[in-house]
């Protein structure tokens, strides 16, 4: 018996994401799903202690980001940096609360228009839009502090992906325990 390598299909980074994330029945819940899941992925960026580990985080965290632009249907145009936002120091632990506080806006938003099972009105999807664009962003600045590029990022996760999911199509078996120690 031989064990031929596994292929892979060829698909964009939205595409795989697009094809793996559990939609959760509407707009409202799959954003919430999708901003739940970034928040978890941040706090297990906190409990990393290598180069490796914080590549990991970083694609589970451009999975999530990507599932979040996805669910809202947009994306957003422009970022305002906060005065004293904390994105503004290049220290990992800064930058992982800074992280956090976005991540926990944008839940906050999403799960008071959820729980009261209203539609997102325009100001509330402007306001995730940039608290995900902080993300985004915060994300970035991270990737160049760790002298690791964003597409090697991606490529990374995508390959992690494949292990779990040849096909990459969600099939519900991909769900894992979170890393926190």
């Amino acid at each position: 018996m031989t064990n031929a390598p596994q292929t892979l299909y060829f698909v964009t980074y939205s595409q795989m994401v697009r094809n793996l994330f559990k939609k959760m029945g509407n707009r409202e819940a799959s954003t919430l799903h999708a901003i739940m899941s970034l928040s978890s992925e941040i706090a297990e960026l906190l409990v990393t202690d290598s180069i490796e580990e914080i590549v990991e985080e970083l694609g589970d965290m451009e999975f999530y980001l990507e599932a979040s632009y996805q669910s809202l249907e947009r994306r957003p145009h422009h970022l305002a940096i906060e005065e004293s936002d904390a994105a503004r120091n290049q220290v990992l632990s800064t930058i992982t609360t800074a992280l956090s506080l976005s991540a926990g806006r944008a839940l906050e938003l999403i799960k008071t228009e959820w729980v009261r099972g209203v539609s997102l009105d325009s100001v509330a999807e402007d306001k995730i839009l940039l608290e995900l664009l902080r993300v985004d962003y915060m994300i970035a600045q991270l990737s160049e502090m760790i002298g690791v590029k964003r597409k090697d990022i991606l490529q990374a996760n995508q390959a992690k992906w494949g292990k779990h999911s040849p096909d990459l199509v969600y099939t519900g078996r991909q769900s894992a325990k979170p890393n926190l120690q």
